[in-house]
């Protein structure tokens, strides 16, 4: 295998866990939105 393709594969490793890694983020995201949200709800009918 050449340097090249091995870069090539590495590149899209990169990408790949990068694209991962956010994906993750976002749905941590929206789920401590929608805690917050819920959270805030209760609260408001609780008062």
């Amino acid at each position: 295998m050449s340097s090249e393709q091995q870069e090539r594969m590495a590149v899209q490793y990169a990408e790949r866990s990068l694209l991962f890694t956010v994906k993750g983020l976002l749905k941590i995201l929206e789920w401590s939105r929608c805690q917050a949200l819920e959270q805030d709800s209760a609260y408001k009918i609780g008062v």
